[in-house]
């Protein structure tokens, strides 16, 4: 029996909207993802995708004994997962949303302090950058005497994986982490850490099937310009 997947809900749909609309900044955005991530993430296992890292590791080194256990460890967490989704059913079943919140009260909380913490640093964060409809500052600089316009903006990519599916890769600078970029990750088969510094796997293999050095933005977004990697998808630049 072939499983129909669930229709996106109304509340989904205009997250997935809000997302895609160009009048909310990029700021406004990040503030979003970082908060429904808080908040789904809670409980969240990443035992298959560590087992899968692993198995797919044991491969490339050819150590079939390793990926034989791990075969195992994996087809065991796929029946601990059913086993739990239906534990699931049943407490949803037996109980109210309200009863369930309730009965969790204090974790609930703390929750919803921490989004809520998540949200007054991120609309102040927000708030600074935004500008007051005067021209961008010049900055000067004092080794060269000379004056500098303002930054560049980062360079915005979107790739679609030909079967319907769109997300936004986002060339940042500095030190922001995959998660970030999570849905662009998600679309290209990578799995972000819960703590959006890390994917899974760590690298990606060519089509001549040698192996990337790593999964860095800009890494992929060369692997789909060149149509060297992640074969049936395709990159444009969004142009501002």
């Amino acid at each position: 029996m072939v499983n129909t997947p669930k229709a996106p809900s109304s509340a989904q749909n205009e997250y997935d909207k809000v997302l895609g609309e160009r009048f909310y900044s990029q700021e406004a955005k990040e503030l979003g993802k970082n908060i429904f991530k808080k908040i789904t993430s809670v409980g969240e296992s990443t035992k298959l995708a560590d087992i899968r890292a692993a198995m797919m590791k044991a491969l490339s080194e050819a150590d079939d004994e390793t990926f034989a256990k791990l075969n195992t460890e994996m087809e065991q967490a796929k029946r601990d997962e059913k086993n739990l989704g239906a534990k699931f059913k049943e407490i949803r079943g037996a109980n109210k949303f309200e009863t369930i919140v309730q009965a969790w009260g204090p974790e609930i909380r703390d929750l919803a302090y921490e989004v809520a913490a998540e949200v007054i640093k991120g609309t102040n964060v927000a708030l600074q950058n935004a500008t007051s409809g005067e021209a961008p500052k010049r900055t000067r600089n004092a080794a060269a005497g000379t004056e500098k316009g303002p930054t560049k903006p980062a360079q915005k990519f979107e790739i679609d994986n030909g079967k319907g599916k769109k997300a936004i890769l986002v060339m940042r600078k500095g030190l922001s982490g995959p998660g970030s970029d999570e849905e662009a990750y998600k679309l290209l088969g990578f799995t972000v850490s819960a703590d959006g510094k890390t994917v899974t796997p760590s690298t990606f293999k060519y089509e001549d099937g040698t192996e990337s050095p790593d999964a860095k933005r800009s890494t992929i977004r060369a692997a789909l310009l060149d149509k060297k990697a992640f074969k049936g998808f395709t990159i444009t630049e969004i142009k501002e």
